[in-house]
């Protein structure tokens, strides 16, 4: 039984050493989640000012702006660089065979994760190429290349984006969305009365760069609603191992708890034996 109680501590200690990796885990998932969501508000009330500029360029320059999208089609896929969050990355992978996108030869695929780019290497699915995950800080810097390569197809271009988006705490739904050109502006609605304003910039290039930094602006919102989706799974499954290892602990120590009382029970008895106090059952 004591070699028992010995593997037993020992295991105890060894889970004691896990707690506070799962702790500091925690913790960084949760500090990305609420700065991914805090970061991702103020952006959306950047777009909505912006198409609200569109809107203003438009209606005084009186421009029809066609889209020609029947050419080149990119499609950027967001995963993850870690693992530690269940399917998060598997389901991407499974929307994008449901959808038969690796069937379309003009579609240039371009990867961000690590993991992602793993999953689609071992389903042996080709990509144009794979980029590492940034971190939240760097998530501009890292959208501003991509979006100045794809601006260069923006006339002959579609451009979309499969990723988790974030709809709630632990909670995302697996999403393919076109972010260029944006058909879905509704700009009859925007609050924004045009007929003070006076366009003195070429307007077709004002629009240009407006649907530019539009579509700057949506990448980076695609990645970080990916991000505050990836975190807040990884802080649920660590807040549950955490919970789980605390149980572990804690069951572990009724158990050596257990042992030293019986222990003490019975060396108490045997020195009540040997002074005469109690008579021997032998």
């Amino acid at each position: 039984m004591s070699q028992n109680i010995e593997i037993i501590n020992r295991r105890k200690e060894n889970i004691e050493t896990i707690s506070p990796l799962l702790s500091a885990l925690r913790t960084i998932s949760l500090s990305n989640w609420r700065s991914s969501l805090n970061r991702e508000i103020n952006l959306k009330s950047y777009i909505n000012q912006l198409e609200g500029a569109y809107k203003i360029v438009k209606e005084n320059a009186n421009i029809n702006h066609p889209y020609n999208i029947s050419r080149k089609k990119i499609l950027y896929i967001i995963g993850t660089n870690r693992g530690l969050c269940g399917n998060f990355n598997k389901n991407i992978h499974n929307l994008f065979i449901q959808e038969n996108l690796f069937k379309h030869d003009k579609l240039e695929i371009i990867l961000i994760g690590k993991r992602l780019s793993r999953v689609f290497k071992q389903a042996n699915l080709l990509f144009s190429n794979s980029l590492d995950f940034p971190d939240i800080k760097n998530i501009q810097d890292f959208a501003t290349p991509l979006s100045s390569s794809a601006a260069t197809n923006f006339q002959h271009a579609s451009i979309s984006v499969l990723y988790n988006k974030y709809i709630g705490a632990s909670k995302y739904t697996t999403t393919l969305q076109r972010i260029y050109p944006r058909e879905d502006i509704n700009l009859v609605e925007r609050d924004i009365n045009s007929g003070g304003f006076i366009v003195d910039t070429d307007p077709q290039q004002l629009m240009r760069t407006i649907e530019f930094i539009s579509f700057n602006s949506r990448l980076q919102l695609c990645l970080l609603s990916s991000l505050a989706s990836e975190s807040s799974v990884r802080f649920s499954i660590m807040e549950n191992a955490g919970r789980n290892v605390d149980d572990m602990i804690n069951e572990l120590k009724i158990i050596i708890q257990d042992h030293r009382r019986g222990k003490i029970t019975t060396e108490t008895q045997e020195l009540a034996v040997s002074s005469g106090l109690l008579n021997s059952n032998k």
